[in-house]
């Protein structure tokens, strides 16, 4: 399961990279977009890694509370015009 999710962020990481280099890398840089492209980067690999371990501990009960919880948010959200 990690290194689908590892396989998948380095394919991104690469379709991504070609295109701020084959762009305009010089304003990618001095606009501090490298800063960007290293912590987004990171954050990839460390979510991969954070949820291999997560990802036995999640019972479906779980994702049923979570999930309606978060419609609930949602609903009153919308219904408060904030989304």
């Amino acid at each position: 399961m990690v290194i689908s999710a590892i396989v998948v962020d380095v394919s991104r990481l690469i379709i991504y990279g070609s295109t701020f280099f084959s762009r305009d890398f010089a304003v990618l840089k001095s606009q501090g977009g490298i800063g960007l492209v290293i912590a987004g980067s990171l954050a990839a690999f460390l979510g991969a890694f954070i949820g291999s371990r997560l990802l036995g501990k999640i019972t479906m009960r779980f994702i049923q509370i979570f999930v309606g919880i978060m419609l609930l948010l949602l609903s009153v959200a919308l219904g408060l015009g904030l989304v």
